[in-house]
């Protein structure tokens, strides 16, 4: 297959020799991790907030 033939396919979607899907599948894979915006770590509970500390009070420092 000419390298004119395998931009076509790439652009039409038509199936592309195993190693060739392979590697665009990866490229791809990367490329929707690297341009996720959802980031969990910044979502995460830190603790308790201030209503359990009111209804609890205040643990003890050591």
């Amino acid at each position: 297959m000419t390298a004119a033939r395998l931009a076509i396919s790439a652009i039409t979607g038509v199936h592309l020799p195993r190693p060739l899907a392979r590697i665009g599948s990866t490229f791809a894979a990367l490329w929707r991790r690297a341009t996720d915006p959802y980031r969990p770590e910044l979502h995460y509970m830190r603790g308790p907030g201030p209503k359990w500390r009111a209804k609890h009070g205040r643990a003890p420092t050591a």
